[in-house]
């Protein structure tokens, strides 16, 4: 999450060269232009794979590997493959539930809410009270309705999802509880009750701290030094946003590291450490240029 970019002031040449070299990068974010041709490379030995199969079983093992890659970063063609290949996937194994959960990411991506929507409500009503394997599919698959009531406005509804996933979740599935902690927090922090969402952000942080999820615990790091920049605290802020860009880089999460870092850059620019915010904020646009340059292929 970005935080809000507040006025400059210009109160010396450095400032001044400052904001012009802002205001460069936002128009450079805004006119980048992005290219499919990495994304071919990336899914062709897997579309390959799946164009020689003649086996089903074969065939869901490549989906489910190529969806769970690639799901969020290729939805379009993520969804023309779990579509071609739908005639061969039922709710009624663990890989399927897997591939429908993936399908139901992408269109979820892609923006086809209703669609999401009805895919993960399959899912919950297929995996739900099967235990085992299918418990953490139900679990991930509850907290993604709530997550699609989220992005259609409904917070309430989404909330109160959200609150039965976490009463559901047995210390097994931490990292399921970080993930809906998480969204929690937005749910607060958009209501505007910083208290909340910063308590929501500790808890999260206090579980990853204890298990490895590197990628979660640096978001759980951005939103908390994001709650102490919304309320001024530049200074508790700073090591937080820093400890999210270290995680976000370990895992190789360009999106994240670009946040983070121009979450950082900000954070110095309002300590007036004009040097280190213009290091930072140049950081944020190259990782924003390696992160977009991968985008939906050509199918």
């Amino acid at each position: 999450m970005e935080i809000k970019w507040p006025k400059f002031r210009i109160m010396n040449q450095k400032n001044a060269l400052l904001l012009k070299h802002t205001l460069t990068l936002l128009v450079l974010f805004f006119t980048f232009q992005v290219s499919s041709v990495l994304g071919n490379d990336d899914l062709r030995p897997y579309t390959q794979k799946l164009e020689n199969s003649k086996d089903i079983g074969k065939t869901k093992i490549i989906l489910l590997q190529m969806s769970n890659k690639y799901g969020l970063l290729y939805p379009d063609s993520i969804i023309y493959y779990y579509e071609k290949h739908q005639d061969k996937i039922s709710l009624e194994s663990e890989i399927d539930l897997k591939i429908t959960n993936n399908a139901a990411s992408s269109y979820y991506k892609k923006g086809s809410l209703d669609k999401a929507g009805e895919f993960y409500a399959k899912i919950v009503e297929a995996a739900k009270g099967k235990g085992g394997v299918y418990e953490p599919i139900y679990l991930k698959s509850f907290q993604n309705t709530g997550l699609v009531l989220q992005a259609k406005g409904e917070s309430d509804k989404a909330e109160a999802i959200y609150m039965q996933t976490l009463k559901e979740c047995s210390n097994e599935y931490d990292s399921i509880k970080m993930s809906v902690m998480l969204n929690l927090y937005l749910i607060a922090y958009y209501k505007g009750d910083l208290e909340k969402a910063g308590e929501w952000a500790d808890k999260t942080i206090a579980i990853g701290e204890k298990i490895d999820q590197p990628a979660t615990l640096g978001k759980a790091y951005n939103f908390a030094a994001v709650v102490f920049a919304q309320q001024g605290d530049y200074v508790r802020a700073k090591p937080y946003y820093i400890k999210a860009y270290r995680l976000a880089n370990l895992t190789e999460n360009f999106e994240s590291a670009s946040t983070s870092s121009q979450n950082l850059g900000t954070c110095y620019k309002e300590l007036e450490q004009f040097d280190s915010a213009v290091h930072y904020l140049s950081l944020s646009y190259e990782l924003h240029k390696k992160y977009y340059k991968l985008t939906t292929p050509l199918i």
